[in-house]
């Protein structure tokens, strides 16, 4: 039997033996409202580090057509894209709140979030791109070299407003 049929057939026998299921909402009383709190937003707790690591074996960027004279495309790549660091808060938390705004493009209201930021370090310990090519696929081709960073620290505070205009 194949592998796809036999799925087909547990999930079919596994749903008739579940049996119907039913949910229903229920209204809730004045009272029963008064002790519910809610809202909406982030909130990352002062002095959390948040760890940070990537890798990216190849980040390309394709010209179809190529140049003069073969016009055959290449790619222009990225390869072996390693980074380490982190982002800690101190201060106050960092908070995310939805709310109105005055667009900086024309004084309209929109809609969008703010971010609360108190002293947040954004730390990159290293940052390496094995290799910079040029070749006919993803990672090919001779290398132009390699590119590091060390040691980058930011210190991030204040507002800051995102939305779509």
């Amino acid at each position: 039997m194949k592998p796809l049929r036999l799925i087909w057939i547990v999930l079919i026998l596994w749903s008739a033996a579940a049996g119907p299921a039913a949910a229903e909402l229920q209204p809730l009383a004045d009272a029963d409202m008064a002790g519910i709190d809610g809202g909406f937003g982030l909130l990352i707790p002062a002095g959390e580090t948040l760890g940070l690591m990537m890798a990216v074996d190849s980040l390309y960027y394709l010209d179809e057509d190529g140049m003069a004279p073969s016009y055959q495309k290449a790619f222009l790549s990225i390869c072996g894209l390693h980074m380490d660091g982190s982002i800690a808060t101190g201060g106050l938390p960092i908070s995310v709140q939805p709310g109105h705004f005055k667009s900086l493009i024309d004084g309209s209201v929109v809609t969008g979030l703010n971010f609360l930021l108190d002293d947040m370090t954004i730390r990159i310990d290293h940052l390496t791109i094995d290799a910079i090519r040029v070749g006919g696929a993803p990672g090919q081709g001779l290398s132009f070299g390699a590119i590091g960073l060390q040691n980058f620290v930011m210190e991030i505070s204040g507002n800051i407003q995102m939305y779509v205009h």
